[in-house]
């Protein structure tokens, strides 16, 4: 979240041989709906797997299957 020095970078580890579903997603505007503040104009999710420095997913603009849409709003 930020830029420049501001930029926070978050990550978590799944560990196993097994393939798991999980949801990411990174919420901005809409949290104003909750009276917070601050929030991100413009959230983007970069996915890495460890060790690359090449993203291996990028998220922008939130769109996707409707049941992710109408969840989300």
């Amino acid at each position: 979240m930020g830029t420049g020095n501001d930029v926070v970078i978050a990550g978590f580890v799944i560990y196993g041989d097994t393939p798991i579903t999980v949801l990411i997603r990174g919420i901005g505007p809409r949290l104003t709906d909750f009276d917070v503040t601050g929030v991100l104009a413009d959230p983007q999710i970069d996915l890495f797997l460890q060790g690359n420095p090449v993203a291996i997913q990028h998220n922008d603009n939130w769109g996707g299957p409707s049941t992710l849409t109408d969840a989300f709003r």
